[in-house]
Protein backbone atom coordinates (compact mmCIF):
# COMPACT_ATOMS: atom_id res chain seq x y z
CA UNK A 1 0.00 0.00 0.00
CA UNK A 2 1.66 3.64 -1.01
CA UNK A 3 1.48 6.21 1.17
CA UNK A 4 1.60 9.48 0.37
CA UNK A 5 4.97 11.79 1.12
CA UNK A 6 7.07 9.14 1.86
CA UNK A 7 9.48 9.38 -1.28
CA UNK A 8 12.21 7.42 0.87
CA UNK A 9 13.99 4.84 -1.27
CA UNK A 10 15.19 1.51 0.52
CA UNK A 11 16.63 -1.40 -0.77
CA UNK A 12 16.89 -4.95 0.29
CA UNK A 13 19.44 -7.13 -0.72
CA UNK A 14 19.61 -11.08 0.73
CA UNK A 15 21.06 -14.86 -0.87
CA UNK A 16 20.25 -18.33 -0.20
CA UNK A 17 23.63 -19.65 -0.38
CA UNK A 18 24.04 -22.94 -2.51
CA UNK A 19 19.76 -23.36 -2.40
CA UNK A 20 20.06 -25.08 -5.99
CA UNK A 21 20.95 -28.95 -4.79
CA UNK A 22 21.51 -29.91 -8.27
CA UNK A 23 24.27 -27.00 -9.08
CA UNK A 24 25.19 -25.66 -6.00
CA UNK A 25 24.44 -22.22 -7.04
CA UNK A 26 22.90 -19.35 -5.03
CA UNK A 27 19.71 -17.16 -5.75
CA UNK A 28 20.01 -13.60 -6.00
CA UNK A 29 17.09 -11.43 -4.44
CA UNK A 30 16.49 -7.83 -3.75
CA UNK A 31 13.74 -5.26 -3.56
CA UNK A 32 13.47 -1.31 -3.18
CA UNK A 33 10.28 0.42 -1.77
CA UNK A 34 9.27 3.79 -2.14
CA UNK A 35 6.38 5.36 -0.66
CA UNK A 36 5.79 1.94 1.52
CA UNK A 37 5.54 -0.43 -1.01
CA UNK A 38 7.55 -2.13 -3.46
CA UNK A 39 8.85 -0.67 -6.69
CA UNK A 40 11.55 -2.99 -8.41
CA UNK A 41 12.14 -6.63 -6.72
CA UNK A 42 13.79 -9.36 -8.65
CA UNK A 43 14.47 -13.17 -7.90
CA UNK A 44 17.22 -15.15 -9.92
CA UNK A 45 19.93 -17.47 -9.89
CA UNK A 46 23.28 -16.45 -9.77
CA UNK A 47 25.93 -16.98 -12.77
CA UNK A 48 28.15 -19.09 -10.83
CA UNK A 49 28.91 -20.96 -7.19
CA UNK A 50 29.93 -19.26 -4.39
CA UNK A 51 32.28 -20.81 -2.10
CA UNK A 52 30.41 -18.80 1.05
CA UNK A 53 27.63 -17.04 2.08
CA UNK A 54 29.36 -13.67 2.43
CA UNK A 55 30.21 -14.61 -1.60
CA UNK A 56 26.72 -15.24 -2.25
CA UNK A 57 25.85 -12.16 -0.80
CA UNK A 58 27.97 -10.33 -2.29
CA UNK A 59 27.53 -11.11 -5.51
CA UNK A 60 23.48 -10.32 -4.43
CA UNK A 61 24.82 -7.07 -3.14
CA UNK A 62 26.33 -6.09 -6.47
CA UNK A 63 23.19 -6.79 -8.47
CA UNK A 64 21.18 -4.24 -5.81
CA UNK A 65 23.57 -1.60 -6.33
CA UNK A 66 23.30 -1.79 -9.83
CA UNK A 67 19.30 -1.09 -9.43
CA UNK A 68 19.78 1.64 -7.36
CA UNK A 69 22.45 3.39 -9.50
CA UNK A 70 19.62 3.21 -11.90
CA UNK A 71 16.44 4.22 -9.86
CA UNK A 72 18.26 7.18 -8.29
CA UNK A 73 18.99 8.06 -11.90
CA UNK A 74 15.45 7.11 -12.64
CA UNK A 75 14.47 9.28 -9.74
CA UNK A 76 16.05 12.65 -10.69
CA UNK A 77 14.86 12.80 -14.09
CA UNK A 78 11.80 12.72 -12.22
CA UNK A 79 12.57 15.78 -10.18
CA UNK A 80 12.80 13.50 -7.04
CA UNK A 81 16.19 14.07 -5.23
CA UNK A 82 18.02 11.26 -3.49
CA UNK A 83 21.46 11.75 -2.38
CA UNK A 84 21.79 8.08 -1.32
CA UNK A 85 20.25 4.94 -1.69
CA UNK A 86 20.18 3.03 1.85
CA UNK A 87 20.35 -1.08 1.13
CA UNK A 88 19.81 -3.36 4.11
CA UNK A 89 22.26 -6.06 4.31
CA UNK A 90 21.83 -8.99 6.69
CA UNK A 91 25.59 -10.35 6.19
CA UNK A 92 27.94 -8.31 8.48
CA UNK A 93 31.37 -9.75 6.55
CA UNK A 94 29.26 -8.70 3.20
CA UNK A 95 29.05 -5.73 4.55
CA UNK A 96 33.09 -5.14 5.44
CA UNK A 97 33.96 -6.76 2.21
CA UNK A 98 32.43 -3.96 0.59
CA UNK A 99 33.71 -1.29 2.41
CA UNK A 100 37.33 -2.48 2.53
CA UNK A 101 39.19 -1.37 -0.42
CA UNK A 102 42.10 -4.12 0.51
CA UNK A 103 42.62 -7.30 -1.33
CA UNK A 104 42.85 -10.58 0.71
CA UNK A 105 43.70 -14.34 -0.20
CA UNK A 106 39.95 -14.78 0.81
CA UNK A 107 38.25 -12.97 -1.61
CA UNK A 108 40.84 -12.64 -4.52
CA UNK A 109 38.87 -15.16 -6.62
CA UNK A 110 36.06 -12.74 -6.55
CA UNK A 111 35.45 -11.27 -10.54
CA UNK A 112 36.66 -7.63 -10.82
CA UNK A 113 32.95 -6.69 -11.35
CA UNK A 114 30.99 -7.23 -8.31
CA UNK A 115 33.64 -4.81 -6.37
CA UNK A 116 31.60 -2.21 -8.28
CA UNK A 117 29.78 -1.60 -5.07
CA UNK A 118 33.37 -0.17 -3.41
CA UNK A 119 32.78 2.42 -5.81
CA UNK A 120 29.83 3.00 -5.29
CA UNK A 121 30.37 3.36 -1.49
CA UNK A 122 32.73 5.19 -1.52
CA UNK A 123 31.00 7.66 -3.93
CA UNK A 124 28.68 7.57 -1.15
CA UNK A 125 25.83 7.06 -3.73
CA UNK A 126 24.65 3.93 -1.74
CA UNK A 127 24.31 3.29 2.17
CA UNK A 128 25.20 -0.18 3.22
CA UNK A 129 23.46 -0.93 6.28
CA UNK A 130 23.35 -4.04 8.54
CA UNK A 131 20.19 -5.64 9.09
CA UNK A 132 19.22 -8.81 11.58
CA UNK A 133 18.26 -11.63 9.44
CA UNK A 134 14.78 -11.58 11.02
CA UNK A 135 13.76 -8.47 9.54
CA UNK A 136 15.11 -9.02 5.54
CA UNK A 137 12.38 -8.40 3.79
CA UNK A 138 14.14 -9.66 0.76
CA UNK A 139 13.91 -12.87 2.22
CA UNK A 140 10.26 -14.04 0.82
CA UNK A 141 12.32 -13.44 -2.96
CA UNK A 142 15.08 -16.37 -2.24
CA UNK A 143 13.84 -19.20 -0.29
CA UNK A 144 10.45 -20.65 1.21
CA UNK A 145 8.97 -19.26 4.82
CA UNK A 146 6.70 -20.28 7.06
CA UNK A 147 3.06 -18.22 7.30
CA UNK A 148 4.13 -15.75 10.33
CA UNK A 149 7.23 -14.69 8.41
CA UNK A 150 5.45 -14.70 4.89
CA UNK A 151 2.51 -12.52 5.83
CA UNK A 152 5.17 -9.88 7.19
CA UNK A 153 6.83 -9.22 4.52
CA UNK A 154 4.78 -9.53 2.17
CA UNK A 155 3.18 -6.39 3.94
CA UNK A 156 6.14 -4.92 4.08
CA UNK A 157 6.39 -5.01 0.70
CA UNK A 158 2.75 -2.95 0.85
CA UNK A 159 1.02 -6.07 -0.71
CA UNK A 160 -2.64 -7.37 0.45
CA UNK A 161 -4.50 -10.33 0.36
CA UNK A 162 -7.76 -10.01 -1.87
CA UNK A 163 -9.94 -13.22 -1.59
CA UNK A 164 -11.75 -14.19 -4.20
CA UNK A 165 -15.14 -15.67 -2.35
CA UNK A 166 -16.55 -16.88 -6.24
CA UNK A 167 -13.47 -18.82 -7.18
CA UNK A 168 -12.21 -19.48 -3.77
CA UNK A 169 -8.37 -18.09 -5.04
CA UNK A 170 -6.51 -15.30 -3.06
CA UNK A 171 -5.06 -12.52 -5.10
CA UNK A 172 -2.55 -10.77 -4.09
CA UNK A 173 -1.83 -6.82 -5.59
CA UNK A 174 -0.71 -3.91 -4.62
CA UNK A 175 -3.34 -1.22 -3.13
CA UNK A 176 -2.55 2.39 -3.93
CA UNK A 177 -3.35 5.02 -1.48
CA UNK A 178 -5.21 7.19 -4.13
CA UNK A 179 -7.44 5.66 -7.12
CA UNK A 180 -7.15 7.97 -10.48
CA UNK A 181 -9.91 9.74 -10.98
CA UNK A 182 -11.93 9.45 -14.40
CA UNK A 183 -11.07 12.03 -17.25
CA UNK A 184 -13.12 14.93 -17.73
CA UNK A 185 -15.24 15.10 -21.16
CA UNK A 186 -15.05 18.89 -21.19
CA UNK A 187 -10.78 18.73 -20.85
CA UNK A 188 -10.60 15.83 -23.22
CA UNK A 189 -9.46 17.14 -26.77
CA UNK A 190 -12.66 16.79 -29.01
CA UNK A 191 -10.69 13.94 -31.01
CA UNK A 192 -10.49 11.78 -27.85
CA UNK A 193 -14.11 12.09 -26.90
CA UNK A 194 -16.91 8.88 -28.23
CA UNK A 195 -17.92 8.97 -31.70
CA UNK A 196 -21.70 9.55 -30.10
CA UNK A 197 -20.20 12.63 -28.37
CA UNK A 198 -22.13 11.34 -25.01
CA UNK A 199 -19.69 12.27 -21.74
CA UNK A 200 -17.10 9.64 -20.77
CA UNK A 201 -18.10 8.99 -16.91
CA UNK A 202 -15.52 6.19 -15.57
CA UNK A 203 -12.69 4.45 -17.15
CA UNK A 204 -12.44 0.59 -16.54
CA UNK A 205 -9.38 -1.19 -16.10
CA UNK A 206 -9.51 -5.00 -15.17
CA UNK A 207 -6.38 -7.26 -14.56
CA UNK A 208 -6.35 -11.33 -14.54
Amino acid sequence: MYQKGNLELMGYSDADWAGDHKDRKSTTGFCFTMAGAAVVWLSKKQPCVSLSTTEAEYIALCAATQEAIWLKSLATSMGINISKVTIMEDNQGCIALAKNTGNHGRTKHIDIKYHFIRDQVKAQNVELVFCPTTEMTADILTKPLDRVKFERFRSQLGLVAKNDSASGSIEICAKSFLPLPSPSPSKLPSTLLPINSEPMTKALVTTN
